[in-house]
């Protein structure tokens, strides 16, 4: 394949996506409960790739086909260039900004697949490392609420972290019936995670390297709250999920964490770990999936106006 061609199938590919990813940021307008949704489900990551990726992937191919056998000028092709250029650009600048303010490139992580594999929830717990005299080890805590009705997770997916499991267990009680019992599980003071579970628990999730202790002067950063479930999976395998969050690293940020433990033979490992960052009152909201869009229209319509003025020059040195 000649250079030419590949610069050609790179040049034209690129602006088709960069007019699709543009046109989605229309959503953002339209439904804006809906581009919530896709952008920070708890479950599902699929649908953000194939919206936000694969379309405009395929689109952009499409593009290509359309154009490459029609004649494009050589300050058209320049334009298309430097258009591609400053995509690319922003697309790595803005995922490396994004993974390592937010915790992510792209989208949300999703909860672990062996939460949606769930059969029956063992134990429900709420947790936390602090009491009144500061922080200590995990050790289960009183819920005074004592209910699982109503998640907050239902109606704000941006700051319901801790729901995200609860919601997956509703999501699936249609197919596993025991996952109906789970708010019976949450409200029996007698189905809590053990002593002994949570200084193992403890103990691992501080040798995980995953906990953020934040920047100078932030102590509360190592404050860690959340729930625990002990649950079985269709498999009949034993898991422990905890999900915390976590204290102020910085201003307004908070981590959230989220940890998978196989229980064999009544001994621990840790399988699965990661975590993500939220804002309170500062930069929320402000994420690659919700600026891409807008940065992509911002340079269709940029490229637009360009090659408006650049037909109008070209015609007026016609008539010359």
């Amino acid at each position: 394949m000649k250079k030419q061609k590949i610069i050609d199938i790179l040049i034209y590919s690129a602006t088709g996506i960069t007019i699709t990813h543009g046109l989605l940021s229309l959503l953002i307008i339209s439904n804006k409960q809906l581009f919530d949704v896709i952008s920070y489900h708890y479950s599902d990551s699929l649908t953000w790739y194939v919206i936000y990726l694969f379309i405009p992937s395929f689109v952009g191919m499409a593009f290509y086909f359309w154009l490459k056998h029609k004649y494009i000028s050589k300050v058209f092709k320049i334009l298309l260039g430097a258009l591609f250029i400053l995509q690319i650009a922003f697309t790595i600048t803005g995922t490396i900004i994004n993974y390592n303010y937010w915790g992510y490139a792209f989208k949300r992580p999703s909860i672990f697949n062996e939460i949606s594999n769930a059969d029956k929830v063992l134990t429900c717990s709420k947790i936390s490392n602090l009491d009144s005299s500061g922080v200590k080890l995990l050790h289960v805590i009183e819920d005074s609420i004592n209910s699982l009705d109503n998640l907050y997770g239902r109606r704000d997916l941006y700051y319901g972290k801790i729901d995200r499991s609860f919601m997956a267990f509703q999501d699936n009680a249609h197919i596993n019936g025991y996952l109906y019992d789970v708010p019976n599980v949450y409200q029996d003071k007698k189905l809590k995670a053990s002593k002994g579970l949570l200084l193992c628990i403890d103990k691992l999730i501080k040798e995980s390297g995953l906990l953020d202790y934040g920047e100078k002067n932030w102590d509360t950063s190592g404050q860690l709250s959340g729930i625990l479930s002990e649950f079985t999976t269709i498999n009949k395998l034993k898991y422990i999920f905890v999900g915390l969050s976590g204290g102020q690293v910085s201003n307004d940020h908070y981590p959230f964490y989220e940890f998978l433990f196989i229980e064999n033979n009544r001994k621990l490992e840790l399988v699965k770990k990661q975590k993500f960052y939220t804002d309170i009152a500062g930069y929320e909201g402000f994420e690659y999936a919700n600026i891409a869009p807008i940065f992509s229209l911002l340079l269709t319509v940029f490229g637009l106006v360009m090659a408006i003025l650049i037909h109008a020059t070209n015609e007026k040195i016609k008539q010359k």
